[in-house]
Order: structure tokens, then C-alpha cells, then sequence
């Protein structure tokens, strides 16, 4: 396998071996080096020396790019011509959780090379792959042309996982989702991250979903700023297929840039899964906002769900659906609630980051819905990283911005919607405030100079309210408030709490609109209108 520069010796630095046998003095090296990826590159050239094509193969695994820089080209996983074989070097005393974390990311390093062959090379006939004496599942390939481009594995799964955020699929559940957050731009590190994801499912004991779904979040750049865009966003790279825990293991590809293919058709129940997986992590992002926000005005914190929906002017919510009142009991009844500091009080500091896993399970009727099986609130603890769920990092907030007449809610780096709006040019401030109002039918319309809904900002003449003058959105034709589309403007009501943050800036935002085709939408519960005051926002 030996090629490349033969002549050169790219010691980069690294101590030559003088008087020693070259295999003994890199393999003592690298116990004390063992990130050292020259170290790995120079160790399987001595193998290669000595006709050991399989331990070459694993040091040149773990070289990784060193190995693509010196060779000139990727490391062709199929064309082996024995085995991978580990190298067990004699380690120093390790604490059991740097064994388990070495044993994981060897594991990975395994997985990641099977797995990438298969993306790089896809052929129509069901194969078996086993790797260093571990057998995996059986990878069934749909028919597709041959991909000829041949990918290096990374050093380990762990560097894949740094993007991923999972959906972990329990009970009887029917699909699963892993979420790889990417910008779309590194094809060769989707690739390592999908491989990853893959793997994850199938080694996953405790995945007893029929068919789980691979699915890459893309970026949207605004100013000097990157999102995570969560509508319209949502690319299916693969869908696994495992009905029968016993059997094989069908991959589906349904992106032509991952696999070098061409795709079928993304099903109908898949793409349907995929907007009620959707629309879950929306109910709970909103209740868990709603509770971080009552948290935040409140003493003794949220003590009960009704608390979020009770009548003007306390109504930080119109209603709360059956998943978001199962996600506030987890957290009034203390289950699985991990403060994120210490305080003095009997709740949270903060609810966030927080992370649910839920079953999407079949109802019969052809879609799936949701349920919650466990939740943990404040805290990204180690417990948690084995089998990571999807992790909202921030409340929602609000951004204005004037540079683009567009208002998006965000959470953290997720852009959830981004809408065209109304302002008022100089007259709209730039600053931070926060929906200290919210009311329905403005001066008892739904069609007045406000519309059917207005939000107040800090309490002054500035608000986010309706419009009878739809034409004026997308221009600066207000006295300084914000304007807003009938149907944007209802949803954006029922999404933000009360307390939600308001930033109004420039050069932040994309200029594309992000809305669903089906608005998010609460149940009317709270009495929400105001007839002893007469509204003259700006």
C-alpha cells in the first residue's frame, strides 16, 4: 500500500529513531502522543516496510489528513487486502472514563470507515461488513450508480457528534431522527457526520424505531451571521430501515450530493414524520420559553401549566396543547430537573439548555404523533451524552431587522421563522426591549389600524401589531412600530411569551422569507382582550 512520497521522510519536527527499531520507538511514542497524527502517518509507513497492510491501514486511518497530504489521495477502504487491524499499545494508568471515551472513539473509527465506504461506493447487492472482528448489521443498498469518489474517515465518531443533536427513538416507537446542524458547504464532513449518525443507529440497543431518518439542518447567512435554518431547511439524507430487529438493515439515500447517486423520491410518510417531529420541538420550545420567562418575573417559579394561560394581562400564552402540558409537568413535579447553577430559590436558574426525548409513534391514520418519554431542563450533564437528545440551547427570542424589514424568532443559532415587516425607517428605534403586553383585538377589532393582534414593547408607544394597510409591509411607512401581516402576526402571537426579548438591530438577519405552509397555532384559552384601554401605538 506504500506510495506517495517514497523518498521523502516528513518527520515534521518529530524525533528521529535513531539506533532503535522504528515500530517500537513510534508505537512508544505515540503512548505518550496519541493525538499525534504524524506519529500515526510515520508508524504505518514502518508496517508498510514490513508487509503488515492491515496495521498500516489502521495508523493510517488514525494519520487522517496527514496521510491525504503526504499520499496525495484518500485511503481506499475497499481495496484492503486484509482485515483492519487494531493496535493495542501498552497505555499508561487511565481513570475508566478515559478507557470508556478511548474505547468509544475506536469503536467510531471503525463505524466511520464502514460506513463511508459505503457512501463512496453503493452497489445494489446486499453485503455483510465486518470490521476488526465486530459484525454490524446488514447494510441493504438501493439501487444506484457507482459512486467513485473515495472519502478518509475521521479520527473518530466523537468529532461528528460535536454537530449532531438526536431524536432518541424508545418504546414502541416508529421513527427516529438524527438532526446533523451543518451549513451544507463541507460535503466530505456531511459525509463523515451522516456515516456517524448512521452507525449510532445501528449499535443503538435501545433504538427500537422501524425507520429513522438522517436529516441535515442547512445554514442561512444574514449579514456576518450563520442560522441553522429549521423551515423549509430540513434536507433527508438517508432513512433506515429496520423492521425486523433480527434482519437487515436497509439505507435509503435520498441525497445525491451525500451518495454521488441518483435518489428516489422522498416518501410521503417520511416527509410527514419529518413536519410532526417538526412541530413537537415547537410546542416544546414555546411552553419551555413561556416557563423560562414566568421563572424570570416570578419568585416561586412555575408551580402549574394554567399559570401560562390565565386572563389579560397575565396571559403569556392563549392556550397549551396536550404534548407542551406533558412537558410542564415534568417540570413541576421536579422530574429529571437539573439546576444550571445553584441558587437559593426551589427551581431552576434556567430551564435551558434543555433536551426531551419523544416517541413518534404511528396512529393509524398514516401520521405519527408525538409523545414524550423523558425530559431533562438546565443541564448538558455528562449523563446525558451517551444517547443525546435534541437540545434547545436558548429561550425564544425576537429580532428586528430594519436593514431588511424582516422579523425572525430565533432560539440560540436556530432560525425558526423570518417574516417581512413594516417600520418606520428612522422613527423605528434600534435597541433592546421585551413584550411586556400582549392583546388581542386591539380597541375591540380585528381589522382596526392594529389588527387582530399587538405586543408592546418595554411598556412605551412602540409595539408588534397587525395592520389594516397590508401594502405597507416591506416599507417604512409607520411612525416607529413594527407592522405585520395578518397571518404572520397571529402566529407570532401565539409562539412568543410574555418577557420575550426584542432586538431590534441591522445586518443580522437572511432576507428570505422562512414561513410554514401550516401556521403554528395554540388553542384559544385565556380571555385576551383589553376593552378599558384605547391603543395609540406609533
Amino acid at each position: 500500500m506504500e506510495s506517495g512520497n517514497h523518498g521523502s521522510k516528513p518527520h515534521n519536527g518529530l524525533p528521529e529513531p535513531t539506533g532503535e527499531d522504528e515500530l517500537e520507538f513510534w508505537k512508544q511514542y505515540l503512548i505518550e502522543h496519541p493525538d499525534n497524527k504524524m506519529a500515526w502517518y510515520l508508524l504505518g509507513k514502518a508496517y508498510d516496510r514490513q508487509h503488515k497492510p492491515g496495521k498500516a491501514n489502521y495508523c493510517y486511518m488514525q494519520a487522517g489528513d496527514v496521510y491525504r497530504a503526504y499520499e496525495k489521495k484518500a485511503i481506499a477502504v475497499e481495496a484492503m487486502p486484509e482485515p483492519l487491524q487494531k493496535l493495542e499499545l501498552a497505555q499508561p494508568d487511565e481513570s475508566p472514563r478515559q478507557s470508556d471515551k478511548r474505547k468509544r472513539r475506536r469503536l467510531g473509527a471503525l463505524l466511520l470507515i464502514v460506513l463511508l465506504t459505503f457512501f463512496a461506493s453503493s452497489s445494489a447487492e446486499e453485503e455483510h461488513s465486518e470490521v476488526a472482528g465486530n459484525s454490524l448489521p446488514e447494510l441493504a443498498a438501493d439501487n444506484a450508480p457507482h459512486a467513485e469518489e473515495e472519502l478518509a474517515p475521521a479520527q473518530d465518531m466523537e468529532e461528528g457528534a460535536e454537530h449532531e443533536q438526536y431524536l432518541q427513538p424508545v418504546g414502541d416507537s416508529k421513527w427516529g431522527i438524527h438532526l446533523l446542524a451543518s451549513d451544507g458547504t463541507a460535503l466530505e464532513d456531511d459525509r463523515v457526520s451522516a456515516a456517524a449518525a448512521i452507525g449510532r443507529v445501528l449499535v443503538d440497543a435501545s433504538n427500537s424505531a422501524e425507520h429513522t431518518l438522517v436529516v441535515q439542518a442547512n445554514a442561512a447567512a444574514g449579514g456576518n451571521r450563520q442560522w441553522i435554518q429549521w423551515i423549509n431547511g430540513m434536507n433527508v439524507l438517508v432513512a433506515i430501515d429496520r423492521p425486523d430487529r433480527a434482519g437487515a438493515s436497509r439505507v435509503h439515500r435520498y441525497d445525491a450530493h451525500l451518495c454521488e447517486c441518483v435518489p428516489a423520491p422522498l416518501p410521503n410518510a417520511h416527509a410527514a414524520a419529518l413536519q410532526t417531529w417538526q412541530r413537537a420541538q415547537e410546542e416544546l420550545l414555546v411552553a419551555m420559553s413561556a416557563a423560562e420567562r414566568h421563572g424570570q418575573a416570578s419568585e416561586l417559579g412555575l408551580q402549574h401549566g394554567q399559570q401560562l394561560t390565565e386572563d389579560y394581562p397575565n396571559n403569556a400564552l392563549p392556550g397549551l396543547t396536550a404534548l407542551m402540558m406533558e412537558q410542564l409537568e415534568w417540570i413541576t413535579l421536579g422530574e429529571d430537573v437539573f439546576p444550571s447553577e445553584p441558587t437559593g430559590r426551589d427551581v431552576p436558574s434556567s430551564y435551558f439548555p434543555f433536551h426531551t426525548k419523544l416517541q413518534l409513534v404511528d396512529t393509524g391514520s398514516g401520521a405519527a404523533a408525538a409523545a414524550i418519554q423523558t425530559a431533562s431542563f438546565g443541564s448538558s450533564g455528562e449523563q446525558h451524552q451517551a444517547n443525546p437528545a435534541f437540545e434547545w440551547k436558548a429561550p425564544l427570542e425576537i429580532i428586528v431587522d430594519t436593514s431588511v424589514h424582516k422579523l425572525a424568532v430565533v432560539s440560540g443559532s436556530v432560525i425558526l421563522r423570518n417574516y417581512t415587516v413594516g417600520l418606520g425607517g428612522e422613527l423605528t428605534p434600534l435597541g433592546e426591549f421585551e413584550i411586556t403586553e400582549k392583546v388581542r383585538n386591539p380597541n375591540g377589532r380585528d381589522d382596526g389600524d392594529f389588527g387582530s393582534r399587538g405586543m408592546t414593547l418595554s411598556d412605551t408607544l412602540y409595539a408588534i401589531h397587525g395592520t389594516n394597510e397590508p401594502e405597507s409591509i416591506g416599507k417604512d411607512e409607520s411612525l416607529g412600530c413594527v407592522r405585520m401581516g395578518k397571518e404572520d402576526v397571529e402566529e407570532l402571537f401565539d409562539m412568543v411569551p410574555l418577557g420575550t426579548k426584542v432586538t431590534i438591530t441591522r445586518g443580522v438577519l437572511p432576507d428570505q422569507e422562512m414561513v410554514p405552509e401550516e401556521r403554528f397555532r395554540l388553542p384559544s384559552e385565556a380571555q385576551e382582550t383589553n376593552d378599558a384601554k384605547v391603543y395609540r401605538w406609533l
